[in-house]
């Protein structure tokens, strides 16, 4: 199979130079101009966040696209990767099975602030309910603890990223 655009297997397609001339004249979030005579800041975007996923996890060929997106856009999506990454790593299975998850989710989740759970870390974010109920002289009590969950703007901000939208 012929490469397309160039590319290399393991090499991600490149849209992006120092050169604004030289990249994608569009921020591909928002339509708003970061190419030539752009009035915004721009700056490099990973399609698929280098933190993202855990290094390795997607093979040695896995497609990644670079290009330029405008600053708030960029900036926007990292925040939300970053939230769904550590959420989810530190709730995974694999952390069970691989070391190497284990201590990255452990890591990610004591540095990462939980967005609907103010002044908590992600992994001081999980949530605790208690239950009573009484029949007749029968006292039945119990305790559910959910582990952190996702905030669901910021997991559908990283879902809808990969099409166009407005600001």
């Amino acid at each position: 199979m012929k490469p397309v655009f160039g590319t290399r297997p393991g090499q991600p397609v490149i849209w992006f130079s120092n050169d604004p001339a030289q990249s994608n004249q569009h921020c591909p979030y928002c339509g708003v101009l970061v190419g030539v005579g752009a009035t915004v800041a721009s700056n490099k975007e990973h399609m698929i966040a280098r933190n993202f996923v855990p290094r390795r996890s997607l093979g040695g060929d896995a497609f990644n696209f670079i290009f330029r997106a405008c600053v708030e856009c960029n900036q926007r999506k990292a925040d939300a990767e970053r939230h769904v990454s550590t959420v989810t790593l530190l709730t995974s299975p694999a952390r069970d099975t691989d070391a190497d998850i284990n201590a990255l989710a452990l890591h990610k989740a004591s540095r990462d602030f939980h967005p609907r759970v103010k002044g908590k870390l992600v992994k001081d974010a999980a949530t605790q309910h208690d239950y009573q109920a009484n029949f007749g002289a029968l006292h039945l009590g119990f305790t559910m603890v959910a582990p952190p969950q996702l905030d669901e703007g910021k997991a559908a901000l990283v879902a809808i990223r990969f099409r166009r939208s407005s600001r």
